[in-house]
């Protein structure tokens, strides 16, 4: 291999610094005729797999390497104040490969870059198997001669040549500087002194000569620079790209570059790939892991089933015969063992994930909870012994708790054998334009104006510029169009690393045998990602955090508390009120049901099972979509009118009405059907997934004709017109149906929660709320669902509330969790002093809490959440004697401090202060603030005020979100805010956001509509006319006509009232369902004369009240007790 290889390499995962795409870096060096390339990132492997991957694809020799800063001392000096030395370092072999593995993991940080350090100790120990090249300007020795400091060049050399012996190289680079081509001229004059050879590179860092400005761009992001300001690491020239063969030979003879194709000859690793490193499973007295399986699968099942049928035995035999004979024992108990232990600690486990569902084995030991015999699901899908590959059990724990079970599996099996998965942080379309903009020094305003111009965080920068608002920017703006050229440059690099939320690695020998190490947050961490470990052949589990189950499991506490004897595990699955609940839309707070599309699902579906919500769950994605209306449509069909292309399909679509829904029905029908093992099944159903047409007809013919191995259908009895149909129906669902595993086990997850919502629906919110902390959006989702069912929101209260929401006996408080500008620990102090007695006004209050780091901040968010109203009524008063509250709760803090006031005479002083008299403020002032401190309106909204001049056909906007899509409705809603944006025509149109007492929606106003309207102001009641939709999972509002509710003349709303002699009336439940059809505007009361109560209807927020649901509710009471009255204007 004689021809000049590039052995100085930073791709993309040179984080910030190299500008390389892997994938175009390889392909150029193809079209650059080379046949070998190096890569050596900064301190690190990251790319080192996709890169091995991509040269194997363009049928290169890659080369493994990394460049290393070496400190002068050690690397753990604490204070370094100089600039650490480079040294590249390649991949002689695998021992090299190992030993680079181990020096990288070793590295300490290096506080002068925000990168790594190495030393001379670790050199010496991992320099095996390594060739070193000098670093040129930038590396020991360079830099020696660059001082004229022959003498102690010589001396480092030594240290070199005695450490890699022959494999030991200086290193020539010329980037067209004065400086280089001076050092190039002196190492070469030192190679002759000292017979240590050069070898020439090209520090390459992007690919063509034309992504030298994207590089800079790259590194002020990571430097916090802008281009403007000086950079001493800046890249001088604009030569740090990949050159071609002719181009290096303008600096360095043919001799010198033919060297680096000898080097290159000289690297061989091979990495093994494919080839699986399963840990060893141990455990006192158990002699033989294989045994002590087949043990705990037996007797899992006599408890799982009570009496073990022969048929449940037979699976069971089936499974671990197959996890035996491919060598997965110790995987399941590896498995089983930290799942148990999670278990016995009341640590929540999710009932199962994904494929592993699917397993009998794994029911019986107890990793899954879901009976795949009762779901008819098929152990192939999760392992097929016809095709060898690594079984994955993702495993759901409670998030809070999660990392007890990781923390487990370390001290388990050794914490150098245990380590987190690498994830990396790119930069998308949105903080592209950011970065960039910002380091290009644009003005903020413009910047701004592009960042949000792009229309979702999913979107690629190419995508946006094919249409919508950025696109109008770019044609029309030339330093927009100039910042997004750059932006696109850098879209989808490595910004920083991070730690993979769910993923973990167990392996059979220290970690660094396999892979390099780094520390990311505090957590021991593998350089390679998910999918390169699992290419390596290690063990990768998925330890998810779902924080469902937390919220089940504290859910649950709260009930023992007043029923000791509740278990989770124990409900009804089958109760009739949950799944009428969903049926009826309820499903806020319900998990994987809560999307507006979903919830439609379920209402024209009704719900009757957990097979039902099963494929309700399957069939809401896209591709199997477009089946729903069949699948409802024969769901209320009588069996017997269902018909199948054959009747050997009844059995296995039977359960889903005669469509095939699941990936497992695909495989049964080639079983079936076709004649096919349940093993053949899978992998024709993962060629279908693939759409390969050449396959696709390879195995169309063997499910119709057969094989040697299959039977084929028309020898089954099927006609061969209808095989062809059945295939056809195959192919089209395989490529997106769904896994029943994975969608039955959380589907059981979903019932749970839809039960705690319908029987314990306080608790269980509350829980819910405070799980999401300050995701304001969802928190008000889900208060608003409530107090439109019926539920009473209490708000912030000094003395009763905690940091979490929680139940006072028929309501829900208020937490501090959801009020801005609070702490914990502030919170947490408070709740304690509170312990104390309880405080009694805001003196008390300041003068208490003066210790416990009170301040201005904190009484602003009380006093404007209303926190202190229960003491201190007249907000006003608090704010506006804040100042002198707080010195003077400063100076009483002291003077008991110093001892000078027993606590008897503090009361009494306390007492004395007295706040200023002053009007409280307007009502709006009060909303405006609660809504800034608590995200939403708690003691009334800015639309109730205009509820009198609401047209007839208006609506709450949670009940028009009930309708079905198209209906026709208006709302009485403020504008929160508007975003213009143009149209794929060009024409201008708008997203406004509207929000009433019950909710908020987002109005689209097409072109030819809002040419025609008038700007909304946001903070304006507005009366909005429109259409409902729901499109692609969301719900909208196509606004026809609006007009600012001050305009309309004011009216009185009307209030409905319907006597009745007490609450065990038989007729109530009827007039409760005609007022709940009946939704409106107009509030409506129930009048019991033998207590003398007048009680509002409970989740009915407004009614429209018309002629025919007078005539019907007169009927039905009579006439005198139905009558309509007028509330005051300003009640809600």
């Amino acid at each position: 291999m004689g021809d000049f290889v590039h052995l100085n390499v930073h791709t993309a995962y040179s984080l910030l610094d190299g500008a390389c795409r892997i994938d175009k870096l390889v392909k150029r060096a193809k079209e650059l005729g080379q046949n070998a390339l190096a890569i050596t990132d900064n301190s690190a492997l990251y790319g080192a797999i996709d890169f091995c991957d991509a040269c194997a694809e363009h049928g290169i020799k890659p080369i493994i390497g990394c460049e290393v800063s070496i400190a002068e001392d050690s690397r753990r000096s604490p204070n370094r104040v100089y600039e650490p030395y480079r040294l590249t370092l390649l991949c002689e072999d695998t021992t090299g490969y190992k030993n680079l593995c181990r020096l990288i993991t070793e590295q300490e940080p290096n506080g002068i870059d925000g990168g790594y350090v190495t030393d001379k100790e670790c050199l010496e120990r991992y320099g095996g198997g390594l060739l070193a090249l000098s670093g040129a300007e930038n590396g020991e020795i360079g830099s020696l001669l660059s001082d004229n400091r022959t003498d102690d060049a010589l001396k480092a050399a030594e240290w070199y040549k005695k450490v890699f012996g022959g494999n030991f190289y200086l290193e020539l680079s010329n980037h067209d500087t004065a400086s280089e081509a001076r050092l190039c001229t002196l190492l070469r004059e030192f190679s002759k002194r000292t017979g240590i050879p050069v070898c020439p590179t090209n520090s390459v860092h992007y690919v063509e000569k034309s992504g030298s400005y994207a590089q800079r761009v790259l590194q002020c992001i990571g430097q916090n620079k802008r281009l403007s300001e000086p950079n001493s690491r800046a890249l001088p020239t604009k030569e740090y790209y990949l050159k071609s063969a002719e181009e290096m030979s303008r600096f360095f003879t043919a001799e010198e570059l033919a060297l680096t194709g000898e080097i290159a000859a000289r690297c061989n690793v091979e990495l093994e790939f494919g080839v699986t490193k399963l840990p060893l499973f141990t455990k006192e007295g158990v002699s033989d892991n294989a045994e002590y399986f087949v043990r705990l699968c037996n007797k899992g099942a006599e408890k799982r089933y009570g009496t073990v049928t022969p048929e449940i035995q037979k699976r069971l035999d089936y499974e671990l015969e197959i996890i035996k004979k491919m060598g997965f024992v110790d995987y399941f108990l590896i498995v089983w063992d930290f799942v148990r232990y999670a278990k016995t600690q009341d640590i929540p486990v999710g009932p199962g994930r994904g494929s592993g569902a699917g397993s009998l084995c794994a029911y019986c030991m107890g990793i899954t909870d879901i009976d795949p015999l009762r779901f008819n699901l098929l152990f192939e899908r999760f392992l097929n012994p016809e095709r060898v590959s690594m079984p994955d059990f993702d495993i759901d724990f409670c998030n809070e708790r999660r990392g007890e079970v990781i923390e487990y599996v370390r001290r388990r099996y050794g914490s150098d054998y245990v380590a987190q998965i690498v994830a990396f942080d790119t930069l998308k379309a949105k903080g592209a334009i950011r970065d960039a903009g910002r380091v290009m020094g644009i003005a903020a305003q413009k910047v701004n104006m592009a960042a949000k111009a792009v229309s979702s965080p999913f979107t690629t920068l190419a995508e946006e510029l094919d249409r919508g608002e950025l696109k109008r920017l770019y044609d029309t703006d030339r330093e927009i169009k100039r910042l997004v050229d750059v932006a696109r440059q850098i879209e989808g690099f490595p910004r920083h690393t991070t730690v993979h939320a769910a993923g973990v690695v167990i392996t059979r020998d220290p970690v660094t045998k396999y892979v390099p190490l780094s520390y990311e947050d505090g957590a021991l961490t593998t350089q390679y990602t998910m999918t390169a470990l699992e290419r390596l052949g290690l063990l990768k589990m998925d330890f998810l955090g779902l924080r469902n189950l937390t919220v089940i499991k504290k859910t649950c506490d709260l009930i023992k508390k007043i029923d000791p004897d509740f278990d989770i595990r124990k409900i009804d699955e089958n109760d009739p009120e949950v799944y009428k609940m969903l049926g009826n839309g309820g499903t806020a707070g319900v998990f994987q049901f809560e999307s507006a599309g979903i919830t439609s699902v379920l209402s024209r579906l009704q719900p009757k099972s957990l097979e039902d919500l099963t494929a309700a769950l399957a069939l809401y994605r896209p591709g199997p979509m477009s089946s729903i209306p069949t699948y409802i449509e024969n769901r209320h069909k009588k069996p017997e009118e269902i018909v199948y292309k054959h009747p050997l399909l009844k059995d296995i679509l039977s359960v889903t009405y005669g469509c095939i829904v699941y990936q497992e029905q695909v495989m049964q029908i080639c079983r079936v059907v076709g004649g096919y093992s349940y093993g053949r099944a899978d992998l024709v159903r993962r060629a279908m997934s693939k759409k390969k047409h050449s396959a696709m007809e390879r195995e169309r013919s063997a499910f119709i004709y057969g094989t040697e191995s299959n039977c084929g259908a028309v020898a089954n009895g099927v006609p061969e017109n209808v095989a062809n149909e059945i295939f056809d129906e195959m192919a089209v669902f395989a490529s997106y149906a769904f896994n029943k595993s994975h969608a039955a086990a959380y589907a059981a997850v979903a019932y749970q929660t839809a039960y705690l919502r319908r029987y314990y629906n306080l608790a269980y919110m509350a829980e819910l709320i405070s799980s999401i902390g300050d995701w304001t959006g969802k928190v008000n989702e889900y208060i608003s669902d409530m107090v439109n069912g019926g539920a009473r929101l209490l708000p912030p209260d000094i003395n009763k509330s905690f940091y979490s929401f929680t139940v006072e006996d028929t309501a829900m408080r208020y937490g501090f969790a959801a009020v801005k500008n609070l702490g914990r620990g502030f919170v947490g102090a408070m709740i304690k002093e509170r312990e104390n007695g309880l405080f009694t006004s805001a003196a008390d209050f300041a003068v208490r809490m003066a210790d416990k780091d009170n301040n201005r901040r904190y009484m602003e968010a009380l006093t404007y959440c209303g926190a202190f109203d229960v003491i201190e009524p007249n907000r006003r008063r608090v704010i506006m004697g804040l100042n002198a509250l707080l010195d003077y709760a400063s100076r009483e803090c002291s003077r008991r401090e110093s001892g000078q006031l027993d606590l008897f005479e503090l009361d009494n002083e306390t007492a004395e202060f007295t706040l200023p008299e002053t009007d409280d403020f307007t009502r709006s002032k009060r909303l405006a603030m609660e809504k800034e401190y608590l995200g939403r309106y708690v003691s009334g909204h800015p639309a109730d005020d205009f509820l009198d001049r609401a047209p007839e056909n208006c609506m709450f906007i949670a009940d028009a979100a009930m309708l079905n899509s198209g209906a026709e409705v208006s709302i009485m809603a403020m504008c929160l805010y508007e975003r213009q944006h143009t149209s794929k025509n060009g024409g201008l149109m708008s997203y406004a956001t509207f929000e009433d007492s019950s909710g908020a929606i987002e109005g689209v106003v097409f072109p030819k509509v809002y040419g025609r309207l008038e700007r909304f102001t946001e903070g304006t009641v507005y009366s909005v006319r429109g259409k409902i939709s729901l499109k692609d999972d969301k719900l909208s509002f196509y606004v026809d006509a609006a007009v600012p509710a001050t305009r309309i003349p004011e009216g009185q709303r009307k209030i409905l009232y319907v006597n009745l002699p007490s609450e065990e009336d038989s007729r109530l439940g009827s007039i409760r369902d005609m007022l709940m059809s009946c939704r409106g505007m107009s509030a409506a009361r129930i009048c019991f004369g033998s207590t003398r109560t007048v009680n509002p209807v409970s989740g009915l927020r407004g009614v429209r009240i018309s002629t025919a649901l007078i005539g019907r509710l007169k009927k039905l009471c009579g006439e005198e007790n139905v009558k309509i009255g007028f509330l005051n204007r300003k009640q809600p």
